[in-house]
């Protein structure tokens, strides 16, 4: 008796309507209007901003991956020009509204799981106890961030192959 074992079959994804509409309209008039507006350096960090943000939503894979980045390294502690922005929290919720476009337009279903649950509640309790304790909005954006990722990684991770990519990045930013 032998034991068949079937290759993965691999998707050929196409770019969504969205991302085409994204890179052939929106950038290109985004790249025009900030040529003609000035601030050189407010104008490169818009376009790689447009960009990221397009592959995000062509990509939400991607996007787990760069605010995973963001979080280990906190490239806002490190450069002054970008303190107070909150990257990662931005990345996140972007990442977050992909996915769900993503869900939706291919007629999937969210993850089926406690956690999801658990870590929504988390987050609220953790937001109302920092309010009480008046600590302000800094803590309900950390707690945003550690709701957030969970949840990403649970709808985002679903197979070996990406679960294996995400792990191996992972060991590499805590060396």
């Amino acid at each position: 008796m032998s034991i068949y074992i079937k290759p993965p079959e691999t998707e050929n994804k196409k770019l969504s309507p969205f991302s085409l509409a994204f890179f052939a309209l929106i950038l290109p008039i985004a790249v025009a209007y900030f040529m003609v507006t000035g601030n050189e350096l407010r104008q490169f960090a818009t376009i790689i901003a447009l960009i990221v943000g397009g592959l995000i939503f062509a990509r939400p894979y991607v996007g787990l991956m760069i605010f995973v980045v963001l979080v280990y390294t906190r490239p806002e502690d490190l450069i002054e020009e970008i303190q107070g922005m909150r990257l990662s929290l931005i990345v996140s919720g972007v990442t977050l509204i992909a996915m769900l476009f993503h869900k939706l337009l291919d007629r999937q279903k969210l993850t089926r799981s406690p956690i999801n649950l658990l870590i929504i509640g988390f987050g609220i309790s953790s937001i109302i106890s920092a309010t009480i304790v008046q600590l302000g909005g800094e803590a309900a954006q950390e707690m945003g961030k550690l709701v957030l990722l969970p949840i990403l990684l649970i709808n985002i991770v679903t197979d070996l192959k990406n679960y294996r990519q995400f792990v191996t990045i992972l060991l590499g930013l805590t060396t």
